[in-house]
């Protein structure tokens, strides 16, 4: 059976065999979970890493990031041999890319390393970094909105390209997609200049010299480096695996030919693509199995979770307990009460690491609040009549319910771990009388992630703005025509502010 694509340019087969997308983790040593520490197994099965960690990543550029059983349980980097070569200091951090990874200290910024452990430079502006992929590390920061914006940032901490895209991937083969706010996807070279002018819905990464693009959320279609169209047809998603594409209709899945050829129908619930490996996972009728690029079952489905092969061996789950199999699907290591850790399944099921990505630790508490603006109170004030807070804030009267107070801001972002909503109090009288005006006003401030540790400094960097309040006998604070109360639990901090 043929399914009949659009075939405007047939692809180079030398492309395809010189991609850049390959593999970039070792699987001589795998990290696997027994009891509640990390070791590390050969392709035999046998353990060669046994030490106090807590997590474990892959191997890659011949260094595994690993969290301490210490009391600040932070992350290190260990060689083949399971000696540290960078020392557990580290609150968070990402695994080697390009001789590059990302650690934060506690209230630090992302500090760059490279692989003897040196600090190369801190990202001073950043709110979250990822790995370095083509030279060059995709980060964000916040804008005047609370906005996360993103840009790129070269092997020496320079900026490249300026944090102004709404969303961004990483580069791949000399070009990342980036999301412009006004105009869509589109994508760029390393000098950040648009090779492909942002016009789609969505834009996947190029992967052997091509990339899946959306038209919009039904439309899919596959684009060269000059944004030519090589192929385009009903399908709901497409997905460069090699010289093959994976690809869904009807919610199951298959995989065709670089010609748009069917080869493997879409029988599956799930499939993983092969990339470099000669077997595939998939998931029939509710079980796991492996298949061969001709389609052949070679290693039947029979496992309620599996995993890719990792060199000659796999992960898989059978009632409840969790071996590795090899190729014939034989046991290598015997069912046994082992977990199976997230770089894993994320390399499974992402196709990228699970440490690819760290965030800031830092945290300006006084800036926080600057954003917020909290001492101008939405430039609400006690005399305004909700007709007048809905055009202020230019909300429709239609929001004008029947309700005992009025949302007026839903959550609005203010950092990585801080949000905040904003209401009216008193919007009722009675129980069906509305009043004119309210009676009060009330934040609540979500608190996420460091943030939490840090309730207690937001509260006093919080009053100490608040310059027209002061404290009273019964630890609340008045002003002229205000009465203000504090209530704070576990990531919510409230602001209740009534007029007198």
């Amino acid at each position: 059976m043929k399914q009949t694509l659009k075939l405007v340019v047939v692809l180079s087969v030398i492309s395809l065999l010189f991609s850049s997308y390959a593999t970039k983790y070792s699987t001589e040593l795998i990290p696997i979970m027994r009891g509640i520490y990390i070791e590390y197994i050969d392709q035999k099965g046998n353990t060669v890493l046994k030490n106090n960690y807590l997590k474990g990543s892959l191997f890659r550029e011949g260094l595994a990031l690993v969290q301490a059983d210490n009391k600040q349980k932070t992350w290190g980097y260990i060689d083949t041999k399971g000696q540290y070569v960078i020392p557990p200091t580290y609150v968070n951090a990402s695994v080697f890319s390009e001789g590059i990874a990302w650690g934060t200290r506690e209230d630090s910024r992302p500090i760059a390393l490279n692989q003897s452990g040196e600090e190369l430079f801190t990202m001073d502006i950043a709110e979250v970094v990822g790995n370095y992929t083509n030279g060059l590390a995709k980060f964000a920061v916040y804008n005047d909105e609370g906005l996360l914006r993103w840009g790129f940032v070269d092997k020496k901490g320079e900026v490249v390209v300026q944090p102004i895209y709404e969303q961004v991937k990483s580069f791949n083969e000399g070009l990342a997609p980036v999301k412009d706010q006004e105009k869509g996807w589109g994508y760029i070279d390393t000098n950040g200049d648009f090779v492909i002018q942002p016009q789609y819905y969505f834009a996947k990464m190029f992967r052997y010299g091509v990339a899946v693009v959306y038209h919009s959320i039904d439309s899919v279609a596959v684009i060269d480096k000059e944004g030519k169209v090589l192929l385009t047809d009903n399908f709901v998603d497409l997905h460069v695996d090699g010289d093959l594409y994976m690809f869904e209709q009807g919610n199951k899945f298959g995989w065709l030919d670089r010609e748009g050829a069917v080869v493997i129908p879409a029988i599956y619930q799930e499939i993983h693509p092969f990339s470099i490996r000669d077997l595939a996972l998939v998931r029939l009728d509710n079980l796991f199995g492996y298949i061969n690029k001709k389609g052949e079952m070679i290693i039947e489905p029979r496992y309620t979770n599996a995993y890719m092969f990792l060199g000659d061996i796999a992960p898989v789950t059978q009632d409840g307990y969790t071996g590795f199999i090899g190729k014939k699907g034989n046991y290598v290591i015997p069912p046994a009460r082992i977990e199976v850790p997230f770089d894993i399944a994320t390399q499974t099921y992402l196709l990228d690491t699970h440490f690819r990505m760290v965030f800031s630790e830092y945290i300006n508490v006084g800036e926080i609040l600057d954003r917020m603006k909290l001492e101008k109170l939405e430039g609400v004030t006690p005399i305004m009549t909700y007709e007048a807070i809905f055009a202020l804030l230019d909300l429709s009267p239609k929001n004008y319910e029947n309700s005992s107070s009025q949302l007026l801001i839903n959550k609005k972002t203010v950092s990585v771990d801080v949000s905040y909503s904003f209401s009216t109090i008193g919007h009722l009288i009675d129980s069906t009388t509305l009043a004119s005006k309210p009676t009060g006003l009330k934040y609540d401030i979500y608190l996420t992630g460091n943030m939490n540790k840090r309730i207690d400094l937001l509260e006093e960097e919080l009053l100490l703005k608040l310059t027209n309040f002061v404290k009273t006998a019964t630890d609340s604070y008045e002003s002229d025509q205000m009465r203000l109360s504090i209530q704070k639990e576990y990531g919510l901090l409230s602001l209740e502010i009534t007029y007198k």
